[in-house]
């Protein structure tokens, strides 16, 4: 079930943008942002080349985030969420509570209801099948949409973040080859390591609404012949 636009999807291209344009400054001890008057065209600017920054940002982290590293690394939440078993590895010490499945009575319930609408038993048919579903009660379908769109901005938020922080470190190496360590770098190195700080946060709260946009999904899938309700 694909987010429609929204003001999460407009402020992450800002957020992320503002904040690519603020570490390019940073990084090189610029002073095209700072200490400059802001009439309404270099607002619009500014703001226009953030915008549209976040959007190659919100491209990009769809596919190294969710399908490279959450689709080829971890599994994707609907794929968890229907196994009965799951071995044990590095990833559910990282990201236990990314990593739990459905109670089984729950998980077998959605199969029921998948069968008897001649599904078969793909994690992913049955999903897209559940969201087809969810997508025909008008709240339902907001109630589901509001956990993806907060999962993509977090998703944007983390890979824009990462970006920051390699613009950061770019600026301190191309600081090191003609002068010593300054207090400029440590500056760097502070905002650096915040930004990978931030990043991990955004990634960990990504997956956690990822997971949950799942669940919504599933549990109201099932509950529409009222087998359950709604987590």
């Amino acid at each position: 079930m694909s987010a429609r636009s929204s003001p999460y999807e407009a402020a992450g291209h800002l957020i992320s943008g503002l904040l690519i344009l603020g570490a390019c400054e940073a990084a090189h001890d610029g002073r095209w942002l700072i200490n400059r008057d802001w009439p309404p065209s270099r607002i619009s600017l500014y703001m226009t080349m953030a915008y549209s920054i976040g959007q190659v940002v919100a491209a990009l982290s769809r596919i190294l985030v969710e399908q490279t590293f959450v689709r080829k690394c971890l599994r994707m939440p609907q794929d968890i969420l229907l196994t009965s078993a799951l071995s044990r590895s590095w990833r559910h010490v990282l990201f236990s509570a990314y990593f739990q499945p459905l109670a089984d009575a729950d998980r077998l319930r959605i199969l029921q209801e998948a069968a008897r609408d001649g599904v078969s038993s793909s994690d992913y048919e049955i999903f897209d099948h559940a969201c087809a579903v969810v997508e025909r009660e008008e709240t339902a379908q907001r109630r589901v949409d509001l956990f993806r769109q907060v999962a993509d901005l977090c998703r944007n938020l983390c890979l824009g973040l990462l970006i920051v922080a390699a613009i950061l470190i770019s600026g301190m190496l191309w600081h090191s080859v003609s002068s010593t360590w300054g207090k400029s770098d440590w500056r760097k190195l502070g905002y650096c390591t915040l930004a990978l700080l931030e990043a991990a946060g955004m990634l960990y709260r990504y997956l956690r609404f990822s997971r949950r946009h799942a669940v919504e999904v599933l549990t109201r899938f099932a509950a529409a012949d009222g087998l359950f309700p709604p987590a």
